[in-house]
């Protein structure tokens, strides 16, 4: 079997009316939408005390880690990488107006990444989903 037909098997490419081809093309495009964020979020990460350098590698690997969960063990094809409101909210809404330090916003971060996976393989997601009406949901993503 050679890795064309695996992935098409895998990806079900052909059901879905598309190709490899097609798919890569989607992907670079996606890639080259989302790319600003390595340049705006390591600058609005120094600001909160972050190295430049640091940043980088972590906005780049935690989109590349989500990136590649979401389309192997998810099978969807969505783009993720950390949120530059978040990122700012972070820097310049705690960090700078000293609510807390870079360390403890970390932390906090930390602590919201494991409640979140708690939830996602404890099954609340759908049960969440059912109660948040979808007005917020819009303004969630919006909002993002």
């Amino acid at each position: 079997m050679t890795i064309y037909n695996w992935m098409d098997d895998y990806f079900c490419l052909s059901e879905r009316g598309t190709s490899m081809g097609v798919e890569f093309r989607a992907g670079t495009a996606s890639f080259l939408t989302l790319s600003y964020l390595l340049l705006v979020n390591p600058s609005i990460m120094d600001s909160a005390g972050v190295s430049q350098d640091d940043a980088l590698l972590a906005t780049a690997l935690s989109a590349a880690i989500a990136c590649f969960i979401v389309g192997f063990l998810g099978n969807l094809p969505f783009g993720c990488a950390p949120g530059i409101g978040l990122s700012a909210y972070l820097a310049y809404g705690l960090v700078q107006a000293e609510l807390c330090t870079l360390q403890e916003a970390l932390t906090v971060c930390w602590w919201s990444g494991i409640v979140v996976i708690l939830i996602t393989l404890s099954g609340l997601v759908g049960l969440l989903m059912k109660i948040v009406p979808q007005a917020i949901k819009y303004g969630i993503v919006v909002g993002e």
